[in-house]
C-alpha cells in the first residue's frame, strides 16, 4: 500500500493561531511526511459535509479524518501505518482514549475502501452531529476491513463534554438513524 497521507481537521473556532498551532503538531508528530489541511466551515457543512468533499477533492493514499479538538502521540500515523501494514486492514482507528478501538472517532482509511462503504462518500451523509464515526467503523468491521491501533494515539481533548449528559449533549435523531441503519448492517446509497 502506498503512503501518501492527508490529515483534514474541520473547525469552527475563530482562533487561527490555536489551528496553525495544531496543524504544526499534527505535523510534527506524525513520524512521516504528511499534509493537514484545515478547513474552517464557513458554509454550514459541518464535520460530516467537509470530511465527504475534501475526500474526493484531494490527492492521498491515506486520508485522516478527525476534529480540531484531538491532540496526536508520537509517531501516532506511523504506528497506525505499522497496524494497516500488519494487518492488512483499510480503516485504522486511532486511540481517542474513549473507546478503547470500538469507535474509530479519529481514523486513517485507504482511498480504495472509500468505494465500497457507501458508494462514493467518505462519511454516511445522513447523520446531523452524531453517527456517521460509529457507522463506519462498524460497517469496517462487517467487511472486515477494520483494526484499531492503540499504540497510535490521537486523542480528544474537550474539557467540557463529559460534564454534559449524554441525553442533551446527542443527537436524538442520529441515534435513531444509526440503530436503524445497524440492524439493516449499514448499507450504502
Amino acid at each position: 500500500m502506498e503512503n501518501k497521507i492527508v490529515i483534514v481537521v474541520p473547525y469552527i473556532r475563530n482562533d487561527e493561531d490555536f489551528i496553525e498551532q495544531q496543524r504544526k503538531l499534527l505535523i510534527k508528530r506524525a513520524g512521516v511526511e504528511v499534509s493537514v489541511y484545515p478547513i474552517k466551515d464557513t458554509q454550514g457543512l459541518g464535520w460530516i459535509g467537509i470530511h465527504n468533499n475534501m475526500a474526493k477533492e484531494l490527492d492521498y493514499d491515506w486520508y485522516v479524518y478527525c476534529a480540531d479538538d484531538y491532540f496526536p502521540g508520537r509517531d501516532y500515523i506511523t504506528k497506525a501505518l505499522e497496524t494497516a501494514h500488519k494487518t492488512k486492514k483499510r480503516l485504522i482507528g486511532f486511540n481517542d482514549g474513549k473507546w478503547d478501538g470500538k469507535n474509530a472517532t479519529a481514523g486513517m482509511i485507504h482511498k480504495s475502501l472509500i468505494p465500497l462503504m457507501y458508494g462514493g462518500p467518505l462519511l454516511w451523509p445522513g447523520y446531523i452531529h452524531h453517527g456517521s464515526d460509529p457507522d463506519l467503523t462498524e460497517k469496517a468491521i462487517i467487511m472486515n476491513e477494520y483494526a484499531y491501533s492503540p499504540e497510535a494515539i490521537l486523542i480528544e481533548i474537550d474539557y467540557n463534554k463529559d460534564f454534559i449528559p449524554s441525553n442533551k449533549r446527542l443527537n436524538k435523531k442520529d441515534v435513531e438513524l444509526f440503530l436503524q441503519r445497524r440492524e439493516l448492517r449499514f448499507p450504502g446509497v
